[in-house]
C-alpha cells in the first residue's frame, strides 16, 4: 500500500479526518490517564469498536454498511491510536 498524506493509506487518513480527529478523549469513556495506561493494541481496538458501534446506528441499505466495513478493514487503527495518544496525553 502507498502512503497517503503522511498516513499508512487513504482509509486510515480518511477515517482519522472524518471520524476521529475531532473526537475528544471523553468520547472514549476514558480519562487521559486511563488512555495512557492502556497499551496501543488495546487503544486501537477500543477506537475501532467506538467507530464500528457508531456505524451500527446509521440507517441505510445493508450493502452500504458492507462497503463501509470493507473500507474500514484497511484502516491502520494502531496509527490512529498513536495519533490520539499524542493529542490527548502529551499536550
Amino acid at each position: 500500500m502507498e502512503k497517503y498524506n503522511g498516513w499508512t493509506n487513504y482509509a486510515t487518513w480518511r477515517v482519522n479526518l472524518e471520524l476521529v480527529d475531532e473526537m475528544e478523549i471523553d468520547a472514549t469513556g476514558m480519562t487521559p490517564d486511563q488512555w495512557r495506561d492502556m497499551d496501543n493494541y488495546d487503544r486501537a481496538h477500543h477506537l475501532e469498536d467506538i467507530i464500528l458501534n457508531y456505524m451500527d446506528g446509521v440507517d441505510g441499505p445493508e450493502w452500504v454498511r458492507d462497503f463501509a466495513l470493507a473500507f474500514m478493514a484497511d484502516v491502520n487503527w494502531y496509527e490512529i491510536a498513536n495519533h490520539c495518544t499524542e493529542r490527548w496525553c502529551e499536550e
